[in-house]
């Protein structure tokens, strides 16, 4: 049998005076608050065509507000944290941090929403857990176990009043914009990150907070 000889492969460089292109940016919008009381809501997406840092970075500082002066960088300062993920998530998704190198690693390159972020302000909070409890059990009824949402959940709860400050306890709820399941990051969450899914989270807390009262009466 006679073999085809091989051609060299041909060398391939990049046309003279190309300039590789900027890393994209992570950009943020954040809304008023005007009528909607107690309740934040921003929206995270990529903007550019170049490599992507990740929303790794971005997430995780929630979990170490600035209180007092800390030497271990990696201390997490927040009163408390918490993930939550749907029944069917593979296990190794509980560890948020391989939850969120997955997300950076195998989000498609023209996917530009990144993250949502939902913070629950308790004014009249009598105590943490009492506010904590009740945020988890909302983010877990209206994000996580939703069927038509199965999103994961990443908590992180802020006592200002630990740093000296007179700003409310408060609840960040950070949200990765695509379902999560068996095979893992699966389909993209296209209808929270606008007005109208903040206008829905809304409507929703506001309903939930009505029925969690009742059942503590």
């Amino acid at each position: 049998m006679v073999s085809a000889k091989k051609k060299p492969a041909k060398k391939t460089t990049a046309p003279k005076g190309a300039v590789a292109a900027a890393p994209a940016q992570l950009k943020a919008f954040h809304h008023g608050t005007d009528g909607f009381e107690n309740f934040g809501f921003s929206r995270f997406w990529w903007e550019g065509d170049g490599p992507r840092e990740g929303i790794s970075s971005k997430v995780l500082k929630k979990f170490q507000p600035k209180i007092g002066n800390h030497e271990d960088a990696d201390a997490i300062t927040a009163a408390r944290t918490d993930l939550l993920l749907p029944p069917d998530a593979q296990a190794d998704y509980m560890d948020v941090r391989h939850l969120l190198a997955r997300y950076d690693t195998t989000l498609p390159a023209h996917e530009t929403h990144a993250f949502v972020q939902v913070t629950l302000h308790f004014p009249g909070a009598v105590n943490m857990h009492g506010a904590w409890e009740e945020a988890r059990a909302f983010a877990m009824e209206h994000f996580v176990l939703d069927r038509e949402r199965r999103l994961a959940a990443i908590m992180a709860l802020h006592a200002p009043t630990l740093a000296a400050s007179a700003s409310f306890l408060h609840a960040h709820l950070l949200i990765p914009l695509r379902r999560l399941g068996s095979l893992g990051w699966g389909e993209m969450e296209r209808h929270l990150p606008n007005d109208r899914g903040r206008e829905e989270t809304y409507a929703a807390w506001t309903a939930f907070q009505t029925r969690w009262q009742a059942q503590l009466r």
